[in-house]
């Protein structure tokens, strides 16, 4: 006899582990091989050649702010790391007061006005995917 419980119970706790945008302890660079990001990357290219491939993940040692429920982005190659970062602040849910930094590959603070395409050509990694980290900053009045 088919139980669908049984079928929807087993679907929901293996689905996270098969997809690859999901969050867990290891950053996308440790979940995936180098092949397959580069892989990846060159296919979103070719497929999207007006879009820039990211990855956003939360700053290993950030405790504030949550994960993200969404690790790949395509964003078109005139946003701004503004537009981006009003984007990734509605998608965390941040209060008002609380603020967040932008980080390029955990170390380079982009200037807001800056296009993604621009930002791609500067930083992005050898994989093709341009890495930005986020972390949390307190901000009172």
């Amino acid at each position: 006899m088919f139980c669908s419980q049984a079928v929807d119970r087993m679907l929901a706790d293996r689905f996270p582990k098969l997809d690859s945008n999901h969050n867990s302890k290891q950053s996308f660079k440790q979940r995936l091989s180098f092949e397959s990001r580069a892989k990846e990357a060159i296919d979103t290219r070719k497929r999207y050649p007006s879009k820039v491939p990211l990855v956003v993940e939360r700053y290993k040692r950030e405790q504030s702010i949550g994960e993200i429920d969404k690790v790949k982005w395509l964003v078109p190659v005139e946003m701004t790391t503004l537009q981006l970062s009003i984007v990734l602040k509605q998608r965390l849910h941040l209060p008002p007061g609380k603020e967040f930094f932008l980080l390029i590959d955990g170390k380079t603070i982009p200037s807001l006005n800056v296009p993604m395409v621009t930002l791609h050509q500067k930083f992005a990694d050898e994989d093709g995917f341009l890495y930005f980290t986020y972390a949390s900053q307190e901000c009172f009045g």
